[in-house]
């Protein structure tokens, strides 16, 4: 009885070991994961801060150009909003990827509405912007066009036959063939 029991708990101890070494080793991906993702973060964090500059630059201009007719509340948020995204830009350019992304959890936990709707109005920037990326194609002599004036080339396929009309046509021929050389 107690060669059974040592060697269960010799079992149990080897098992606990095997465990507590897996543990080890998922804690240590965990930790290369979240640093191979916050310096993915950090290196594409100029370039969007950089984006959200030109952003703000362009709607601040699209404010100044507005003519006299437009309403003077129209000219003033244009102008709110573009400091608003230079605002953001500078938070990227001063924060880490792991505050920002605590500041983007704590903002959505916050005002789910508004985070919604400035996750749609993103996501609509983002799929036009696209859009109008794909309109330009590289023409063959690797200059680029619109893809309107340069349309991409077109096949045509063989038109579909319907057979039983292709067997008919035949033995029509075959009829008109052997009634002529009868006459």
């Amino acid at each position: 009885m107690n060669d059974q029991t040592s060697s269960t708990d010799q079992l149990s101890g080897a098992a606990a070991k095997v465990g507590d070494e897996l543990l080890g080793d998922v804690k240590s991906l965990k930790g290369m994961a979240q640093q191979k993702a916050g310096e993915a973060v950090d290196s594409r964090k100029g370039d969007v801060s950089a984006l959200a500059r030109s952003t703000s630059t362009a709607i601040e201009s699209a404010a100044d150009q507005m003519n006299e007719d437009a309403p003077a509340w129209l000219s003033t948020g244009f102008k709110q909003v573009a400091h608003k995204v230079s605002d953001l830009a500078d938070a990227l350019d001063n924060k880490s990827s792991g505050e920002i992304g605590r500041l983007a959890s704590e903002f959505a936990r916050n005002n789910p509405g508004t985070f919604l709707a400035a996750s749609a109005a993103t996501g609509f920037a983002l799929a036009r912007l696209l859009r109008a990326g794909a309109a330009h194609v590289s023409t063959p002599d690797g200059g680029t066009a619109s893809a309107v004036d340069y349309p991409s080339p077109q096949t045509t396929a063989p038109a579909a036959t319907n057979p039983y009309n292709a067997s008919m046509e035949q033995e029509h021929d075959l009829a008109s063939s052997s009634s002529g050389a009868a006459i």
